[in-house]
């Protein structure tokens, strides 16, 4: 059963009760008013009786007495008389009933039935004078007056019918404006479980009806644009995903065996995916290369430009360039025209010659890149890091570039980063900055690459504290000289 039906048959039953109650106590009434006006006037025909009977009450003449009792007693209100008056008892009635009429005399009550028919009893004590000579009983009948308060009682019942059909409509149609507002909401929740947000619901109240309204509005608003953050944050997850497999297709799979000397990688994205790269390549002669670079962008953007680099790279590579000067410088005009936008690339190249024991070392905007030997720890790039690929034309990019040759000792180390090692943060907000690591790197320059690496992650993370997301991709290569 519907609300709407449970609020209209309570709202009936509420009009039910007071009606009937309002009846009743109307029919009450008018019986109480009509019996007093009727017991007031038969009172006065009594005392009429009286007045007119003085002279045959005094003589005792009973004839003259009965004639009397009977033209009083046409009254239709009246069924009978008894009169007492010394030892005689006068019964007058149109039915005539002296036995009955003797109960009654008897009894002394006030209510009776004569032949069926409710009788008020009325007592009159017949004065002359100063002596009381008798006594009159009347049988007032009330039938009149039942019927003139059942049929008023009727009149009531039929006017409260109609005002009950008429309030049980007034209630049906009030209670279904009050609840079709609710209804409506109703529907409207339902529409939104079946996917159908950022509608809106039409109800213009002022009441709690209205405040719901509000808020379910509210709520369509928020599900519809979590649901659109959702879904675009899946299909950004997805290009993440798809770009991350591009991305590990291109990183190296395995390390070169190089002769006299170790080394170490680690590299971890700030999202799925970040602009960070490293590569090794088998150049002629025996030689080794090593790239590290920092490609501007994150995410899909920044995978994008490093997949690029690493491409060219190996295209360069490939013709048998081995110099870093000349390998950066070619990728460079490459990067001029495949590069998009405003996109650049900060690279550290180095060249490790086995037999020699020497790094040919050059920096594209890259100044990350430390010597550490047994007493000390140098920058080689500080001063003049150079130009970031794919910002200028390579004749004006070669003149802002150097290239160094260091003979690495046994022992000696080169350390080459991108600078999400020196930007991370902890979290009150303060850089791990150049400083912690340069004393880091004093205070770990003797371990091999692989304990290295893992020492450096372990400050960071514990410097980061308990946020897991990185501000910046992060890439170390570690390359030790060995006997």
């Amino acid at each position: 059963m519907s609300l709407r039906i449970k609020l209209t048959l309570l709202n009936l039953l509420l009009i039910l009760v007071v009606g009937v109650t309002l009846t009743g106590y109307m029919a009450s009434m008018q019986q109480r008013d009509l019996l007093h006006e009727k017991i007031i006037r038969a009172q006065s025909l009594l005392d009429n009786l009286i007045i007119q009977n003085k002279e045959v009450l005094i003589l005792k003449d009973d004839f003259a007495l009965e004639i009397s009792a009977r033209r009083f007693i046409k009254n239709q209100d009246i069924l009978f008389l008894l009169v007492e008056y010394g030892n005689h008892r006068l019964f007058v009635t149109e039915e005539a009933d002296k036995q009955y009429l003797q109960t009654i005399a008897e009894s002394g009550a006030s209510e009776s039935a004569f032949h069926k028919e409710p009788v008020r009893l009325l007592q009159k004590e017949m004065v002359v004078g100063d002596k009381v000579m008798g006594n009159y009983v009347l049988g007032l009948s009330l039938a009149s007056l039942r019927e003139k308060t059942a049929k008023t009682m009727e009149r009531a019942a039929l006017i409260a019918s109609l005002l009950t059909l008429s309030f049980m409509l007034i209630a049906l149609l009030v209670t279904r404006r009050m609840l079709r507002p609710i209804w409506d909401i109703g529907e409207f929740a339902r529409d939104l479980g079946s996917g159908a947000l950022g509608r809106q619901i039409e109800i213009k109240r002022k009441d709690e009806i209205g405040r719901l309204a509000d808020v379910m509005n509210w709520m369509s608003k928020e599900l519809l644009t979590a649901q659109n953050d959702l879904v675009q944050k899946q299909l950004l997850e997805q290009e993440f995903e798809i770009a991350q497999n591009i991305q590990q297709q291109f990183l190296p799979k395995e390390k070169i065996q190089v002769p006299n000397l170790l080394y170490e990688t680690y590299f971890k994205p700030a999202r799925q995916v970040g602009g960070d790269a490293f590569d090794f390549f088998q150049l002629a002669d025996g030689k080794v290369g090593f790239m590290v670079a920092d490609v501007a962008g994150k995410g899909v953007e920044g995978a994008l430009g490093m997949i690029i680099t690493i491409t060219m790279l190996h295209t360069v590579i490939s013709r048998g360039v081995n110099d870093p000067l000349k390998i950066m410088s070619q990728v460079n005009d490459e990067l001029l025209t495949n590069l998009p936008g405003t996109m650049f690339v900060t690279m550290a190249f180095a060249v490790f010659d086995p037999e020699q024991g020497t790094l040919t070392l050059a920096s594209a905007g890259h100044p990350e890149m430390y010597h550490m030997s047994a007493d000390q720890t140098v920058n080689l790039f500080e001063e003049n890091a150079g130009v970031p690929l794919g910002m200028v034309e390579s004749e004006l990019w070669e003149t802002e570039i150097q290239q160094k040759e260091i003979r690495m000792k046994e022992g000696e180390s080169l350390v080459i980063y991108t600078d999400g090692v020196t930007e991370t943060f902890n979290e009150n907000g303060d850089l791990f900055g150049d400083e912690n690591l340069t004393s880091f790197l004093d205070e770990n320059r003797l371990l091999d690459p692989s304990e290295f690496v893992q020492a450096l992650i372990d400050r960071l993370d514990s410097f980061r504290g308990q946020g897991d997301m990185l501000d910046d991709d992060i890439t170390v290569l570690v390359l030790k000289h060995s006997a």
